[in-house]
């Protein structure tokens, strides 16, 4: 049980960040050499990609909580 814990926790606190960076910095990693509407679109992309990182860090944490509380 504690391992649930820990493992839940973990993954929270690895998505979280990830998907802090990764919102911050999808323009720079988007190639350049891209056209502007494809680069555009990847950016988008990229940055919705970041916000379910963030979504699913909250569930971890939450899940973790839960089952320390169970």
């Amino acid at each position: 049980m504690l391992a649930d814990v820990v493992t839940c926790i973990a993954v929270g606190s690895a998505l979280g960040p990830l998907g802090w960076w990764g919102m911050r910095n999808a323009r720079a990693l988007v190639p350049p050499q891209l056209p502007e509407p494809e680069r555009e679109k990847r950016v988008r992309v990229m940055r919705r990609g970041a916000v379910t990182a963030q979504c699913l860090a909250i569930v971890f944490a939450l899940a973790g909580i839960m089952l320390a509380l169970i």
